[in-house]
């Protein structure tokens, strides 16, 4: 009897409840055990002061308990399990054949899959407030938010899933999409980042807002839904608790909305007969044809020339060849492996199949000789100078380029360009030893210009002027630049309170030599002397370390730890901290944050920012080397050995 209900029938909802329970209560199973039981177990056995204990718990639980994956498994297999009809043909025509509408069906059985699901995570939700109360947590709400969290995903879970089933009428096939949809996007980037890497100079990677990463919602959600903890300003305890990604979690619920509207629509137009094929929408049979020729071939294909490259020079004719008619090859079998999957034959060699895969592979062969040739101008693009608003050249370390610096980089960043056939070809015959540099233009719009080379290194004269790399190394050396690279951007309130030197005996004994105070202050004044001098920055820059005027570098290390009260602002914080370019923004430096710090001569207590003074040195350092022998921490026991010296000093110990 027809249900007086238009869109909801109990039946069938009573009927997916009684069917499928296993599904559902080994998902109630894992959220109690993820929740309730998490969290008491969690109170009992971490010992701390009671906010902090709470806090570590439910920062412990939220993490397990929201985690993106888990939540959208189940939902991809209550959809297949509610909708298991659409894929048999028998089982189809019985169910239509029934006095229900399909909007009862759909609305049934998408409720059914939610409501499920949603039931198992409110009842461990109820669970996980009563033991938190009984355990002493005050925070409840944070295991609100959890829920809402999980109904958010849930229910675009549910939806995602659903309207990815409309779509195929094979039970297997189903959740394969779903993954592939869920990721296709990063794949795709991926593909694009690595032929531009194999044909591009210049161009190794895509670029952009990471907010383009939203069309992989799997990986997007978790990236954003996060939880974090934060210590007292006197790092004392946790104190602080944050719960991030409620408004990505609310747009994809609203997005879901918009799915499930799709998805009956799809499902009014699906016919019957369907059951069982591999795509049950005929305009989706085309897209599936060339998503899976161009996207798999072209994945396969570069793949597979990565193997037979061997060592063939990277940009050459002879490397492009290869990966060209692997990627052609690959493109035609993924082309036709779809078509059979779809025809459920080996007769697919029709005259209109061939032609539309010929015409794909057509496509991209041509995009990728554009690429190759530079049809399309990426090489040879710059911003233009009153686009820009800051530069930066990361060669040996970030170089920021301001003002009337800027038109000077730019015509470096030209020069580049210009030599680049030069360039390949020192490189194809191992002429030339190259140093990789990565050029970034950040653009008044907010939007970043990157580029990536391989330079070659005049090793005779690192700072040739002639040359795009002694330009920029000579701009490295400069002292002041220098300076706040190595002891950061507010170095002169910096206080050196710890720090030591190896040294070496003629009989090859070691020795870690902690300094005092007194010997810190003396060695950074030296330091910074032969820094001002040139002496210093030689030997600590990679680019230039190996050239003939880094050879007498000594193998004993100096290092020394600072403070600053102001905090420690690295170059590299403003350099990676920019969002735009970098997926997850990098921030919080090197340093870390301590309570009491003790030192050779005093006990220091504070919170502020600390970071290791390491550096090389060598012959050309007079200033460091005079400090050391003047304070007779090099004497005629403990010695400053070159490698060479070293080496020599072995033999003669072995004799």
């Amino acid at each position: 009897m027809k249900s007086k209900i238009s869109c909801f029938n109990k039946t069938i909802f009573k009927k997916n409840l009684t069917l499928y329970w296993p599904l559902w209560t080994a998902f109630l199973l894992m959220m109690l055990a993820m929740v309730p039981l998490n969290l008491y177990q969690y109170m009992r056995s971490y010992s701390n002061n009671p906010i902090a204990r709470q806090y570590s718990a439910l920062r412990n639980v939220f993490e397990i308990a929201s985690e993106p994956l888990v939540l959208f498994i189940f939902c991809v297999f209550a959809v297949m399990c509610v909708f298991s009809y659409l894929y048999n043909a028998k089982n189809t025509n019985g169910i239509h054949g029934l006095p229900v509408t399909r909007l009862e069906l759909f609305v049934t059985n998408a409720l059914s899959a939610f409501a499920f699901l949603a039931a198992a995570e409110i009842i461990s939700f109820v669970a996980g407030v009563f033991v938190g109360i009984s355990c002493g947590v005050t925070n409840i709400e944070v295991l609100l938010y959890l829920l809402l969290f999980q109904l958010g995903m849930t229910f675009f879970g549910v939806a995602f899933a659903t309207a990815i089933a409309m779509l195929t009428g094979h039970i297997m096939a189903m959740p394969v999409y779903c993954f592939i949809a869920n990721y296709l996007y990063v794949v795709i980037r991926e593909v694009l980042e690595n032929l531009i890497v194999n044909v591009t100079y210049g161009l190794n990677d895509l670029w952009g807002t990471d907010i383009t990463y939203v069309l992989s919602p799997l990986y997007y959600l978790q990236k954003r839904v996060q939880v974090t903890t934060r210590y007292n300003d006197a790092l004392e305890r946790l104190d602080t608790i944050t719960v991030s990604g409620g408004g990505v979690v609310a747009a994809y619920a609203g997005a879901g909305v918009l799915l499930f509207v799709l998805a009956y629509r799809l499902y009014r137009r699906r016919q019957l007969e369907t059951a069982g094929d591999v795509i049950s929408v005929g305009f989706m049979k085309p897209v599936f044809r060339i998503g899976l020729g161009i996207c798999g071939g072209t994945t396969l294909g570069l793949g597979i020339s990565e193997l037979f490259y061997f060592d063939t020079a990277r940009y050459s004719d002879a490397r492009f060849n290869i990966m060209l008619a692997f990627i052609i090859v690959c493109i035609f079998i993924g082309y036709f492996m779809a078509e059979m999957l779809m025809q459920k034959s080996f007769r697919i060699f029709k005259k209109r199949i061939v032609i539309e895969a010929v015409a794909s592979v057509a496509v991209m062969v041509v995009f990728l000789i554009g690429l190759n040739t530079d049809a399309f101008g990426l090489e040879r693009q710059l911003p233009k100078q009153d686009e820009i608003v800051e530069a930066w050249v990361d060669l040996d370390y970030p170089v920021k380029y301001q003002g009337e610096e800027i038109a000077d980089l730019l015509a470096v960043h030209a020069q580049i360009i210009d030599e680049k056939d030069e360039t390949l070809e020192g490189i194809a015959r191992n002429e030339v030893n190259c140093y990789s540099a990565t050029f970034k233009y950040v653009l008044a719009d907010g939007n970043v210009f990157v580029r990536h080379y391989s330079l070659p290194i005049d090793q005779e004269n690192p700072t040739n002027p002639e040359m795009a790399s002694g330009q920029l190394i000579a701009k490295e050396m400069e002292p002041s630049r220098y300076k706040q690279y190595m002891l950061g951007m507010n170095y002169e309130s910096n206080m050196y309170l710890t720090g030591y030197v190896n040294l070496y005996d003629q009989y090859q004994n070691y020795l870690e030599y902690r300094l005092s105070e007194e010997e810190i202050q003396v060695l950074v004044e030296a330091i910074e002397k032969d820094i001002d001098e040139g002496n210093l920055v030689i030997y600590d820059l990679y680019s230039i370390n190996g050239s003939d005027i880094a050879k007498d570098e000594y193998m004993n290390d100096l290092n020394l730890r600072y403070y600053n009260e102001e905090g420690i602002v690295r170059i590299e914080d403003s350099y990676y901290d920019i969002p735009m370019y970098y997926e997850d923004a990098w921030v919080g430096g090197y340093g870390y944050e301590s309570t009491v710090v003790e030192t050779a001569d005093v006990s220091f207590s504070s919170s502020v920012d600390s970071d290791s003074l390491y550096t090389r040195f060598g012959k050309n350092c007079t200033n460091i080397i005079g400090a050391l022998e003047e304070l007779g921490i090099v004497n005629d026991t403990w010695h400053l050995y070159t490698h060479e010296e070293y080496n020599m000093l072995e033999k003669n110990v072995t004799k």
